[in-house]
């Protein structure tokens, strides 16, 4: 093994041993506090959600990245980090230090979170896409769903329940299914 990466392994084995904390922050300022904690700490998160909102004259609907839990910022500090943190503004004083097993807790709680937050995402940007058309017998690529990343023959759009989808032959598949249109994309 190299010496650069026994300098990484023993920089993440005594990252490993910090204490996590619920750190309070100013209701609203939760990014900003964060941002200002990821420069001194080796591991931030703030909870995040996407709620709609209506904007313009129109009130158009759109969508806001907000916090889910206001006024919270988990961070992993050490004792030189909990001594910096002291001068970022709109961090609380009150910091709750996480036993073992609510830490890991937490760490299942975000992974788990901000994959939801980031499909959420996706989802939505898939939606916000132009129809596309395709041609009847045209491949087509299936991005989500129990098909995934299988290859298929575009039929027809059927509109249904306010949506439309594509009717495609899966290859391989004995039966037409029908897809949703944001979940296709034309086979390159």
């Amino acid at each position: 093994m190299g010496k650069a990466s026994e300098m990484k392994n023993e920089a993440k084995m005594a990252t490993d041993d910090l204490p996590y904390y619920a750190c309070a922050a100013r209701v609203g300022q939760e990014t900003q506090v964060a941002e200002e904690l990821a420069e001194i700490a080796p591991w931030v998160w703030v909870a995040k959600r996407l709620e709609p909102i209506r904007v313009g004259k129109s009130r158009k609907r759109d969508w806001s990245e907000r916090p889910m839990w206001p006024g919270y910022v988990f961070a992993q500090l050490g004792a030189e980090h909990f001594f910096e943190a002291r001068n970022i503004k709109g961090l609380h004083p009150t910091k709750l230090q996480l036993h073992p097993t609510e830490k890991r807790i937490l760490l299942r709680a975000a992974a788990r979170l901000d994959d939801e937050l980031h499909s959420e995402k996706r989802r939505i940007e898939r939606q916000r896409a132009p129809a596309v058309t395709y041609e009847p017998g045209q491949t087509v690529d299936i991005l989500d769903g129990a098909f995934v990343d299988r290859l298929a023959a575009f039929q027809r759009v059927i509109r249904r329940a306010g949506r439309e989808y594509g009717r495609i032959n899966i290859h391989g598949w004995p039966v037409p299914v029908d897809i949703p249109l944001e979940d296709l994309k034309a086979a390159e």
